[in-house]
């Protein structure tokens, strides 16, 4: 994580088990990009 931040690439922690972690998460990504973060779980897929 050390060597993303040195590179300037900001990390975000996530827990997925938690609804108010996603909600954390979604508000960070809007503060850090100065736009909505418009997610759906029609969006996201296993791999």
């Amino acid at each position: 994580m050390a060597a993303l931040q040195a590179l300037g690439i900001d990390t975000i922690a996530l827990d997925v088990t938690k609804p108010e972690s996603i909600t954390s998460v979604k508000a960070e990504i809007e503060r850090l990009t100065g736009r909505e973060a418009q997610y759906s779980h029609k969006q996201c897929r296993n791999v």
